[in-house]
């Protein structure tokens, strides 16, 4: 197994800390402190989303060959649907009804400013949790991306959710939703 981090020092022989942080704290989440071997099979975190499809208010430049909402839970945080405005929805079609009380959502530029999100009920739409920035100002994804963990104050069980964007400082992009 190879793991290529590039990780070049600046002009100077300085490492970036931020980027060393990072390091360490992959290292510590693939279990590889202390010396220990590269695990064979890494555990894939599960994920409700794995088999789930999706679809949007908009499209950014209703190009959905590269910003289409499917990549929102395609499971790979190079692809991201992109919305055509800075407000819309994401909707997530789970392929069964499913519990959760854990959503993971990576978003691009940390734009998404004030947004809520919704579980289809019995027929309706009912807002679960609101909040106004999603990610948190220090962006604490590996590789830049702006995550929000919400925590849900009590589990829900539904086959699709939504996350409704009420305002944005810019475009908002989602590479990634993950329920638990």
């Amino acid at each position: 197994n190879c793991l290529l981090m590039n990780l070049a020092p600046d002009k100077n022989g300085n490492l970036n800390p931020l980027a060393v942080t990072r390091l360490y704290e992959l290292a510590k989440q693939l279990d590889i402190e202390d010396g220990k071997p590269f695990p064979e099979k890494p555990e894939k975190p599960g994920s409700l989303t794995s088999f789930a499809k999706a679809e949007a208010s908009s499209v950014y430049k209703s190009d959905t060959l590269h910003w289409g909402a499917a990549y929102a839970v395609d499971s790979d945080v190079s692809t991201s649907w992109k919305s055509a405005d800075t407000t819309g929805y994401l909707m997530i079609s789970l392929e069964k009804t499913s519990l959760f009380n854990q959503i993971l959502i990576i978003e691009g530029n940390n734009t998404i400013k004030d947004y809520s999100i919704e579980i289809m009920n019995q027929g309706t739409w009912k807002e679960s949790h609101h909040g106004q920035a999603l990610s948190d100002e220090n962006i604490r994804s590996f590789m830049g991306y702006g995550c929000g963990n919400i925590n849900l104050p009590r589990p829900v069980e539904t086959q699709h959710i939504r996350i409704n964007i009420k305002s944005a400082a810019g475009i908002p992009s989602i590479y990634a939703v993950r329920l638990k």
